[in-house]
């Protein structure tokens, strides 16, 4: 398959293999800047949040090999966590290979995560909360938060080292860092 086609298929599928996406109390098209062009984000605040509550936030990096998938394809995941763990929910729809060759997408999923910690405030994330920007959560499928180092001069081991939480959820991997160091 190509990759077009690939991400055709997978896009399509999500119609037959997903649920119906649940309502959240509110979902945002925001845009990161980066050095190849504007990062699409997509920001949800879960259902019975107040439009100007505070939340903590947690950043999503979908799955997909670097080649599929995109903030559409994991609405309905996206949707489920902000609810589910009563936070906003930051998806990131970073620049797909074989067109973007490594590292763009980490570069833009760092960027995203600059952007995100610089704007935290005006999105209505709390910045003195664990879980939000001083101790952000990071989700990753396939895009591996242990890529993201190699951005920041970094090794795997060292930003482990730094991580205040480490865990597996659901063949996702969680990080909890602290972005201010």
């Amino acid at each position: 398959l190509t990759p077009e086609v690939a991400r055709n298929m997978y896009r399509e599928r999500r119609f037959f293999t997903q649920p119906e996406p649940p309502q959240v109390g509110s979902v945002q098209e925001l845009s990161a800047p980066g050095p190849h062009g504007n990062i699409p984000l997509r920001l949800y605040r879960p259902r019975g949040s107040s439009p100007d509550a505070r939340l903590a936030a947690l950043v999503y990096y979908h799955g997909g090999g670097w080649v599929i998938g995109d903030l559409d394809t994991h609405d309905v995941l996206c949707r489920e966590l902000a609810n589910g763990a009563g936070c906003a929910v930051v998806s990131v729809d970073y620049r797909l290979a074989p067109e973007w060759p490594f590292p763009t997408a980490v570069q833009d999923a760092w960027d995203s995560l600059a952007w995100l910690r610089a704007q935290a405030e005006a999105l209505g994330m709390d910045t003195n909360r664990p879980a939000a920007m001083e101790q952000l959560a990071i989700l990753a499928g396939q895009v591996g938060v242990d890529s993201l180092p190699i951005v920041k001069g970094e090794t795997p081991v060292q930003i482990a080292k730094r991580a205040k939480t480490q865990a597996s959820l659901g063949g996702y991997d969680v990080y909890m860092l602290d972005t201010a160091g």
